[in-house]
C-alpha cells in the first residue's frame, strides 16, 4: 500500500505559517528582552553583603548592632522590606524598603518577586523599567504566585513589557485558575 500526499489545505498552511512567525518571535525578539532584564537584575544582585540596622538594648545601654540582611529568611526580609516602604517613600526608607525586598526576591520568595516587578512597572523605589518588571513577574507566576500569574496574562493580552501573545494570556489565566482564583480574559482591565 503507498501512501499519497494530499495538497495541504489553505487552513494548514495558514496555521504551520503562525507557528513559524510565533517561534521567530519567541527565539529572536524575546531573548534580547530579557538578556537586557536580566543585565539590570544581575547589576542590582549584590545585595547579600548589604546590612541592616537592628536595635539590641540591655538596660539602659542600647547599641545599634549590624545585622547582615542574608540572615533574615526570605519572608523576613520581605515583611521588613514593605514595612520600610510603609514607613515613608522618599530617601533612605524606600532605598532600605527596595534591598529588603530585592534580597528575598533574589532568594525565590514569590511575593517579593511580584512585588519587587510592580515596583519595576511604576517606578516606585526604583527608576521604571518594563522589562525588569516583567523579569521579576514572571518569576513569581513560575514560582505559582496566582496574582503574578494574572497579572502576566494581563500584560501578554496587553502586550505590556512582551508582544501580545493570547496563548500565553490563556497559559497564564488557567494557571491562576488551577491555583485558585478563576478569572475571565475579558475582565482583565485593571493595569
Amino acid at each position: 500500500m503507498r501512501f499519497r500526499l494530499r495538497k495541504p489545505s489553505f487552513l494548514t498552511i495558514s496555521v504551520l505559517f503562525m507557528l513559524v512567525i510565533t517561534a521567530f518571535g519567541i527565539f529572536m525578539l524575546y531573548p534580547q528582552q530579557t538578556k537586557a532584564a536580566k543585565e539590570v537584575v544581575a547589576s542590582q544582585s549584590t545585595l547579600t553583603t548589604k546590612t541592616a540596622k537592628k536595635n539590641t538594648c540591655e538596660g539602659e545601654n542600647c547599641q545599634i548592632k549590624q545585622a547582615p540582611i542574608a540572615h533574615l529568611t526570605p519572608k523576613e526580609a520581605f515583611i521588613k522590606g514593605v514595612q520600610f516602604s510603609q514607613n515613608g517613600s522618599q530617601g533612605s526608607n524606600m532605598t532600605k524598603a527596595v534591598n529588603y525586598i530585592q534580597y528575598s526576591a533574589a532568594t525565590g520568595y514569590a511575593e517579593a518577586q511580584f512585588k519587587l516587578g510592580l515596583m519595576y512597572f511604576q517606578g516606585v523605589g526604583v527608576q521604571a523599567n518594563s522589562a525588569v518588571g516583567f523579569y521579576w513577574i514572571q518569576k513569581a507566576a513560575r514560582n505559582d504566585y496566582p496574582e503574578a500569574q494574572i497579572y502576566l496574562a494581563y500584560m501578554y493580552k496587553k502586550g505590556i513589557g512582551v508582544p501580545v501573545d493570547m496563548f500565553q494570556s490563556n497559559y497564564w489565566l488557567r494557571q491562576a485558575k488551577r491555583n485558585g482564583i478563576d478569572v475571565n480574559i475579558t475582565s482583565l482591565d485593571f493595569m
